[in-house]
């Protein structure tokens, strides 16, 4: 904005650009188009903010068989993993430690807290 301009026409100028950037990433999309035969496990690090699809979006690209990690950097609800199911899990911070627990996650045991093993 530059002095002298009016403020409405400038808020008119920045609505007429919804759409270009700004509206979150897509998700889906990027996990349809990096998925190759033989991918076992997806992880998506996001603030979780997409346009294309929330919950079972993510889901239905994602194969049954291939294990979906979230790593919910912003918090923000709903998020695009449809977490809860089999191989369906989110974090909600990205840690070194975290990544301990994606082989405990993926053997359905119990162990100990992850910042306890070394």
């Amino acid at each position: 904005m530059s002095r002298g301009d009016s403020l409405v026409r400038v808020v008119e100028s920045f609505c007429r650009r919804t759409g270009e950037v700004g509206h979150g990433t897509a998700i889906v999309e990027s996990a349809r188009r990096a998925l190759r035969p033989g991918t076992r496990r997806v992880f998506v690090i996001s603030d979780m903010q997409t346009q294309d699809g929330y919950g079972r979006g993510l889901g239905d690209v994602v194969p049954a068989n291939v294990a979906l990690y979230g790593v919910n950097l912003g918090g923000y609800r709903p998020t695009v993993i449809p977490a809860g199911d089999k191989a369906r899990f989110e974090f909600p911070a990205l840690s070194d430690k975290m990544f301990k627990m994606v082989p405990l996650l993926e053997s359905g045991r119990s162990a100990t807290w992850p910042w306890d093993q070394e």
